[in-house]
């Protein structure tokens, strides 16, 4: 008796499973089938459980990690070039000696004010997708959602 309830149990999930997935639509895209990532959500009220296809987290946080690192190398590029724009002393003789020496003094002064914009904007970029990072890990990880293997 047990075994036959057993297996009317397994008919009506398949049977279940098979009316949602020709339900959906739809089939998952190639791409995402690959990666071998499904996400399972439950409904608790009709109890009834969708599968869809789903991205690896760790691998986009991999891949902002990488991002990250990225633009903090471009950072510190940048800010050796902004160092090296810098009035110096040898710009100050170029200038006090030189005939036309002010407009000299006018692009240095322009070069390194261009080098401090676009490190700061890298700055705000790093600074944004830090905390991007941050809420990014908040939010996949403190979500009762079940990412499993296909």
């Amino acid at each position: 008796m047990q075994l036959f309830r057993l297996s009317s149990f397994i008919v009506l999930i398949q049977i279940s499973f098979t009316s949602q997935a020709n339900s959906i639509g739809t089939p998952a895209s190639p791409a995402l089938e690959s990666k071998g990532y499904i996400l399972m959500l439950a409904n608790e009220k009709s109890g009834l459980i969708i599968s869809l296809p789903a991205t690896s987290t760790n691998g986009l946080l991999e891949e902002m990690g990488e991002a990250r690192a990225n633009l903090q190398a471009h950072q510190t590029k940048l800010s050796r070039i902004a160092e090296d724009c810098e009035f110096n002393v040898s710009d100050g003789l170029i200038t006090a000696i030189m005939p036309g020496g002010l407009l000299y003094a006018a692009v240095v002064q322009q070069r390194h004010h261009q080098a401090v914009e676009r490190l700061n904007s890298v700055t705000a970029r790093v600074d944004e997708l830090t905390r991007e990072i941050i809420e990014f890990q908040a939010a996949a990880f403190g979500q009762n959602l079940l990412a499993a293997l296909n």
